[in-house]
């Protein structure tokens, strides 16, 4: 199995070199857009080009711009194709998991929640609410400008009060977006999708 640390390099990798595939750009450019720190980008591309993957295509003084070779551009493919298929094969756990969250939601005769997010997530809980039965009245982000997703509009805290429950449908710092959802409506009324393994409470709808 992948360590995170490991497919954290590797997206890191992909990422890389997609934005040096076509274009010759530089380290610091190549920093801004990956948002990392400049010694990491210079470690990586000392390790590409040790491995042939990338060249410097200019030098002006100390200054270098950068290329793909051609063992760069069939290593781009293959993560990017490996990447697809993680990503595709994610996104079928993730909408598993928001079916069998809202199945367990309909039992209970819930009708209607407030989604907490305004992330991916957040759109395939809307996707994936189109058929259950459970209505997404709005959706709250617990920090940051508030926006709708898919048409579901964006609201404030007193509709989370009257929802019959409060979604966490966000992938970073979902445990405190859980925390801050309990403070506003009793915590048997927040739950999340299994994928999120939160807390008991919050699994699979938690207790009914």
């Amino acid at each position: 199995m992948t360590s995170r640390r490991a497919a954290n390099e590797q997206a890191l990798l992909r990422e890389l070199l997609v934005r040096i595939d076509g274009e010759r750009v530089n380290q610091r450019l190549l920093a801004r857009e990956l948002r990392v720190a400049l010694g990491l980008v210079n470690s990586y591309l000392k390790r590409c080009i040790a491995d042939d993957l990338v060249e410097i295509a200019e030098k002006r003084g100390r200054r270098y711009r950068y290329a793909l070779t051609p063992k760069g551009r069939a290593e781009k493919a293959r993560l990017e194709a490996r990447h697809m298929r993680e990503s595709l094969a994610l996104l079928r756990r993730v909408e598993d998991s928001f079916d069998r969250l809202y199945a367990d939601l309909v039992a209970r005769g819930v009708k209607t929640a407030v989604l907490c997010g305004t992330d991916e997530l957040t759109e395939i809980a809307v996707l994936c609410s189109l058929e259950s039965g459970v209505r997404p009245v709005g959706v709250w982000r617990h920090a940051g400008r508030p926006a709708a997703v898919r048409g579901v509009p964006a609201v404030d805290l007193e509709k989370l009060a009257t929802a019959d429950v409060v979604v966490v449908s966000v992938e970073q710092n979902a445990g405190l977006v859980y925390d801050a959802a309990c403070r506003r409506v009793p915590p048997e009324r927040v739950v999340a999708p299994d994928i999120l393994d939160l807390l008991p409470l919050a699994v699979a709808g938690g207790e009914g």
